[in-house]
């Protein structure tokens, strides 16, 4: 199930983004985790972060079992995502990013 942590994490409008939400919300429940966002277009990010043109989201990883490798969960999502994607684990979250690429 996808979750919004609170009031603070404000949606933007950018459906390549909502498709890779999606993906990760998949991926996590298939390994068993509790999808929560905790940042999209809000909170401090450096000045040219994704998140503030609506194309980054982070993902809450501190409720993850410690037996669980977040390297490989954020690997299989960015499998199953095109190449305008990006997936990085930082320990206490995911990131994701949507980035159009050309052809």
């Amino acid at each position: 199930m996808l979750k919004i942590a609170d009031e603070s994490v404000r949606p933007g409008n950018n459906i390549g983004l909502m498709l890779g939400i999606m993906i990760a919300e998949q991926v996590f429940a298939e390994f068993g985790i509790e999808c929560i966002i905790t940042s999209l277009n809000d909170k401090r990010h450096s000045r040219t972060s994704l998140h503030y043109a609506d194309q980054a989201v982070d993902f809450r990883s501190r409720h993850m079992p410690s037996n669980l490798d977040g390297h490989a969960i954020a690997h299989e999502i960015k499998s199953r995502c095109s190449k305008h994607y990006d997936v990085i684990y930082e320990g206490d979250h995911f990131h994701l990013e949507f980035q159009p690429r050309g052809h």
